[in-house]
């Protein structure tokens, strides 16, 4: 019989230690789609890719927080603060975390929503939480077979 209601906590991402070579590779990167575009006459792109790079810098510096999570029969709080009811979900997948090979006790319960410019849900939650969760989801969603997308891999590839 599947709990009433599950609670966790786990960090909003993933986080790779990045060192100076990181930023240096990046940056050098970023000129050079920079110089390209300016060599293109696309100045649009160039302005682009400068607020990109910035962006990159700032985000690949933050440290997750940790968050607060609650899968209930009426679906699921993140912090108390957002909500996902299960009409809004279409389905949902538990997978390994095999590209962090520290941490074998770590799964992705990665939500599907229904529209899409949300996309998909990633959440880590402990291999102990997997079948509560699993049970509980299951009465109220299908699972899916969820697929890594290229963003997937190259987040993983540069470690972001």
């Amino acid at each position: 019989m599947a709990k009433e209601e599950i609670r966790w906590s786990a960090q909003e991402f993933t986080y790779y230690e990045k060192d100076i070579r990181w930023f240096w590779i990046s940056g050098i990167v970023a000129l050079a789609l920079v110089v390209i575009a300016i060599w293109q006459n696309n100045f649009l792109f160039a302005v682009f890719v400068t607020i990109a790079e910035m962006m990159i810098v700032f985000y690949g510096r933050r440290a997750p927080r940790e968050l607060d999570f609650s899968l209930s029969k009426k679906g699921l709080h993140i912090e108390g603060v957002k909500f996902y009811p299960h009409e809004r979900l279409a389905g949902f997948a538990v997978v390994d975390n095999e590209h962090d090979p520290l941490n074998p006790n770590i799964r992705e319960l990665i939500l599907q929503t229904k529209t899409l410019t949300e996309g998909y849900l990633k959440i880590t939650i402990a291999s102990e939480d997997e079948e509560p969760i699993r049970d509980l989801l299951n009465q109220f969603l299908p699972e899916i077979n969820y697929k890594a997308s290229l963003s997937d891999f190259i987040g993983r590839l540069i470690r972001f």
